[in-house]
């Protein structure tokens, strides 16, 4: 495989990457804004509401991102993907780890 394939497929692949690691600062700043009294009865069902919800959010995302782009043959969609993660991750930018 020429090099630049592989470096476009990277990008494809990285892409994936930072999709969840979008999701991860959502869950973050989810939890950044929980109240005690939210945690004190049912904690446990309270954090895996938050978790469940992001999760089906990054599954989505992930599947539209590979379908928009045909799995990384539609370059204009892909170059659509890479500015818009761009763009949240920055919105996000507080809640990186």
């Amino acid at each position: 495989m020429p090099s630049s394939k592989s470096d476009y497929l990277l990008s494809h692949e990285q892409l994936h990457f930072d999709i969840t690691e979008l999701h991860a600062r959502k869950l973050r700043k989810h939890l950044s804004h929980l109240s005690i009294d939210q945690l004190s009865k049912k904690p446990k069902e309270v954090l895996n509401s938050f978790y469940t919800k992001v999760e089906k959010e990054r599954a989505a995302m992930q599947l539209q991102y590979d379908r928009e782009t045909k799995h990384s043959l539609n370059k204009e969609a892909e170059a659509k993907w890479q500015l818009f993660v761009k763009e949240e991750l920055q919105k996000l930018e507080d809640y990186q780890e």
